[in-house]
């Protein structure tokens, strides 16, 4: 409803869309400031900026939870890039419990469809997500249009890509670790 009243207005002339980039690190330690942090490191501060890609609301989030400590996985240790993205911050509890809740409003279908996506990548087509489901593509098409219609996921040209990457990560975060070990294997098999 607010993305249609905003349009509304931007019809009306009475408003104009601006579209703001999100804080950097100096704007993360302003802000950590602010919040009487009394002087967060440099490197907390990038990372905190890069993991939430500076959005106010999870920065501050990250801020109020304490100092960020890295989290490695094993597959980051050992320098492969496509896991590099999991080398970032943990996920506030507030934060995790908030974007949990809006996964959890899904159907369960649309929330295992995620949880796939979430195994590929950050970017994922429809086809490979198709063919690691296992389901068809008007159900695939269905769950994807649920989790776009909720923000969680934005369509792109030819692929799509979780509307922000705190999304994937609270989904990696909740999948037991033999359910994602499982689903690897699938995927490694359709993607072969």
């Amino acid at each position: 409803r607010l993305a249609r009243a905003v349009e509304d207005l931007e019809r009306e002339s009475i408003c104009d869309r601006r579209d703001l980039s999100g804080l950097d690190a100096v704007d993360v330690r302003e802000l950590a400031g602010s919040l009487g942090v009394a002087a967060m490191p440099p490197r907390a501060a990038r990372q905190i900026a890069a993991a939430t890609r500076g959005n106010p609301l999870f920065v501050r989030e990250f801020i109020r939870d304490g100092a960020p400590r890295p989290r490695r996985t094993r597959a980051a240790r050992r320098g492969s890039s496509a896991s590099a993205a999991r080398a970032s911050v943990p996920v506030p509890a507030r934060l995790g419990a908030a974007l949990g809740s809006r996964i959890d409003r899904l159907r369960v279908r649309t929330r295992s469809v995620l949880t796939v996506a979430a195994l590929i990548g950050d970017r994922f087509g429809l086809l490979a997500l198709g063919a690691a489901c296992r389901m068809s593509d008007a159900a695939i098409a269905a769950s994807v249009t649920e989790a776009v219609e909720a923000g969680l996921l934005a369509g792109e040209r030819r692929s799509y890509r979780f509307a922000h990457p705190l999304v994937r990560e609270v989904l990696l975060d909740t999948t037991p670790a033999a359910e994602r070990a499982e689903i690897h294997g699938e995927l490694a098999d359709v993607l072969e």
